[in-house]
């Protein structure tokens, strides 16, 4: 049975809490963190780390935790959590954002430690007279130790008998890079050897896939066994010798932790409801242990189970859409793999579901949302991928439909000047999803230019839906730091972007959802802030968002998901 301790976001800082994890779980201890008072219980939360944080929009949660680094800082988070003593052996896992951070030089993350006075940290390594260690996260320069332009290497900072300098150790992760503005999953172990022998193990994943591993590591003496994981380390920090020359900004959510095994990445979603058979409403499910998608079918009164599709047991999907990718009427389900890049279609081919590798996209490019609709009014389902290094829209489409001949076509919904040649075409009939948008029923491509966003970075939330009642599928986008909803109404050839409504509230709203809910053949916005425990809802009148409270909660928090 795996034992778990939840810190929770906004209750990242109280110890032990229970958590709804990829497995049974079964916790240690729980605490409720609701309320203006997240940080009760941290060991060393100082003043500075109350102005550097506060409570926002988490990845999968209401709340997670925005952190700041000042500009001329070093630290934006530093306190501990205690973890019971006697502990040799955890794993941890925390989502992380990195929402504007161009690091000049390396810093830490979150981790575990075993500090007992001011060593294994500050360059004070490990002594005989006051022992411990730490095994924090690690950020490097952007671009620096292999990442990409743009991206944050990470890895780990560790501080061990045997470690070279005075200094904690930097080992880097192998092919690991954070990509700002995206939610990605870092997970952590550590096992402290037996006292006086090099058994201790750290280890690393970066969106479930395992990155580093160092055996035969000493983390204490043969008379300190006593020494033990004694805390969960919020630490978010930069440098060393000079402070930042720009300001940090980061967030946390989905912090936990396991003394029993591995705590595994949360899956955003996990229930979808589709039309399978042209019928009632089903409900599709997937479990990332196993890798299965289950269908829960509708008679009107009752759901009957059946499985449809198993995906390989253990690996991280980042996204799930729903759409009728191949034109039978019936909807299917595209998945999305951002450790290789490719999208997996289970495809509704009555009487039986089949799975296929559709496409590669191309991993010099930033992904960031990826979303499902009708933006070309064919009666197809596309797909829409967002560029966050430029702000670029890329669709994909099929125009394989099952009653004429193969047919691929694709639009990119770019601003500038045509990609180079593909590397890889799916085969016919099935969707292309690169990060070129083909169109070829022989040897050409018909590739065409779509739009970009004006604001390359700080997007929240996209939805889709028609907006203007034309017919075609939008895409509206959240920007918070602006508090605006922006636009991109699609003409059938390109998006046109326009910002259609300014919030006074900016930040803390939670998932927002699309429906006509006022009935005028226009799609709407409806938009929870938890915190105030009421409902705003964006009415669109075919040009712009007109937003008003329409109800109040009496139950203001613990909700958590919202459906249309």
């Amino acid at each position: 049975m795996l034992k778990t301790i939840r810190l929770s976001i906004p209750a990242i800082a109280a110890l032990l809490i229970a958590v709804a994890l990829p497995a049974a779980a079964d916790p240690l201890g729980a605490r409720a963190f609701d309320g203006e008072n997240w940080a009760e219980g941290l060991v060393d939360f100082r003043p500075s780390d109350a102005s550097n944080t506060k409570v926002v929009k988490g990845d999968l949660s209401d709340s997670g935790l925005e952190i700041t680094i000042p500009k001329g800082s070093f630290r934006g988070l530093g306190p501990f959590d205690r973890l019971p003593s006697g502990t040799d052996e955890v794993w941890y896992r925390y989502h992380i954002q990195l929402t504007d951070f161009d690091a000049k030089s390396s810093g830490k993350l979150p981790g575990l430690s075993g500090l007992y006075s001011q060593t294994a940290r500050g360059c004070n390594p490990s002594k005989p007279d006051s022992p411990g260690w730490s095994a924090r996260g690690l950020f490097g320069a952007t671009g620096s130790n292999g990442a990409p332009d743009g991206q944050i290497p990470i890895g780990t900072y560790l501080y061990h008998l045997d470690q070279p300098g005075i200094c904690g150790e930097l080992l880097y992760w192998e092919d690991s890079s954070l990509r700002p503005g995206r939610w990605q999953c870092i997970e952590g172990y550590v096992k402290l050897n037996e006292p006086g022998t090099k058994d201790g193990v750290v280890k690393g994943w970066l969106d479930g896939v395992e990155r580093f591993s160092r055996t035969g590591l000493a983390f204490r003496r043969a008379n300190e066994g006593w020494v033990s994981i004694r805390e969960m380390w919020l630490n978010v920090y930069y440098g060393g010798k000079e402070p930042t020359s720009n300001q940090l900004n980061l967030k946390i959510d989905e912090v936990a932790i396991s003394n029993s095994g591995r705590v595994g990445c949360l899956d955003r979603a996990t229930n979808l409801v589709a039309s399978f058979d042209a019928s009632p409403a089903a409900i599709a499910s997937f479990q990332p242990e196993t890798g299965q998608w289950q269908m829960n079918s509708s008679n009107g009164s009752g759901f009957s189970a059946m499985p449809v599709a198993t995906y390989k047991s253990g690996d991280t999907w980042s996204d799930h859409l729903i759409g009728d990718f191949n034109g039978d009427g019936r909807d299917d389900i595209a998945s999305y793999h951002p450790s290789d890049g490719t999208w997996w279609v289970v495809e509704n081919s009555k009487p039986k579901f089949k799975t296929a590798k559709w496409a590669t996209l191309n991993m010099s490019r930033d992904w960031g949302a990826h979303v499902s609709g009708d933006f070309t009014g064919d009666g197809l389902d596309e797909i829409a991928s967002l560029d966050l290094s430029d702000g670029k829209w890329w669709v994909s489409r099929s125009i394989s439909p099952v009653d004429r001949s193969p047919q691929l076509a694709s639009l990119t919904w770019a601003q500038d000047s045509l990609p180079p040649p593909p590397s890889q075409i799916s085969p016919a009939s099935q969707l292309v999803i690169e990060t070129e948008i083909w169109a070829s029923a022989s040897d050409s491509f018909d590739t065409s230019d779509w739009g970009s966003v004006k604001l390359k970075g700080g997007w929240s939330d996209q939805v889709v839906g028609d907006f203007d009642g034309d017919g075609r599928d939008d895409i509206g986008s959240y920007h918070p730091e602006s508090g605006s909803w922006w636009v991109g109404r699609s003409d059938g050839e390109s998006f046109i972007h326009e910002e259609w409504s300014a919030y006074e509230i900016k930040t803390g709203w939670s998932h927002q959802v699309v429906g006509d809910f006022n009935g005028d053949g226009k799609d709407d916005i409806a938009n929870y802030h938890p915190a105030r425990g009421g409902w705003w809802v964006s009415l669109s009148d075919g040009t712009r968002f007109k937003t008003q409270r329409w109800t109040t909660f009496g139950i203001d928090t613990g909700w958590t998901s919202q459906v249309v």
